[in-house]
């Protein structure tokens, strides 16, 4: 019974964490395209990680 509640437990934290991440949500505007929003929001996203 413990090694399920520590399961359940890792699970919803893992899911909370995911949550927070992906918090900031983005809205497509008219005129957005995969690689303007791909500059926008994944090419700061690699930098940070470099």
């Amino acid at each position: 019974m413990k090694k399920i509640f520590l399961g359940m437990t890792s699970l919803v934290s893992i899911l909370f964490a995911t949550s927070v991440i992906n918090a900031e949500t983005y809205t497509v505007q008219e005129g957005d395209t995969l690689s303007k929003i791909a500059e926008e929001k994944i090419l700061p996203l690699k930098n940070w990680l470099n």
